[in-house]
């Protein structure tokens, strides 16, 4: 895990992850049921992983962030950049601590999803840069931030021509 091997354990807030799914839960059945143009499909994985990172950066669910020595750690969760990078990435997650807990993981879900589809004419290619991540954190922390732009922003993320027989464009 990438706390692991910074050299950080979390300790989570656990009602407060709960509270988060309830309202991830309600807000995907509000979507679905709302703007759907056909309520009987189901949302996409990019529009219910959006919800999810929304609800997750609205909440502080990481209660503690605590320091250890991560080479003791190194034999289980090896950090695979630089020492230069891995300096940043711990600001980076002593600085967003949930929410950009939760941007590593919807971006780890989604890359997983869209490497698998078979419905793109483009091969996939994680199009994510450093500097856009600082631009979401930015983002995502920011008091308002919304549902429906953090979906688009997603959305053109991963875009990628669908092929000609694609079942949804």
């Amino acid at each position: 895990m990438i706390v692991q091997s910074c050299g950080y354990s979390i300790d989570p807030d656990f009602g407060a992850l709960r509270a988060a799914h309830q309202r991830w839960v309600d807000k995907c059945a509000e979507w679905k049921s709302t703007r759907m143009i056909d309520p009987s499909n189901e949302l996409s994985h990019l529009k219910i992983l959006a919800l999810l990172l929304f609800e997750l950066a609205s909440v502080p669910w990481v209660k503690e962030l605590n320091e250890f020595d991560s080479s003791a750690a190194e034999r289980d969760t090896h950090f695979a950049g630089t020492e230069e990078e891995k300096v940043d990435v711990r600001k980076d997650i002593a600085a967003g601590r949930g929410t950009y807990l939760a941007w590593n993981f919807v971006v780890m879900v989604t890359n997983w999803f869209e490497g698998a589809r078979t419905d793109r004419i483009q091969r996939f290619e994680y199009r994510g840069t450093l500097d856009f991540e600082h631009d979401m954190m930015v983002y995502l922390l920011a008091a308002d931030r919304e549902q429906t732009a953090t979906y688009l922003i997603l959305k053109a993320l991963y875009a990628r021509d669908p092929t000609p027989d694609a079942s949804s464009n």
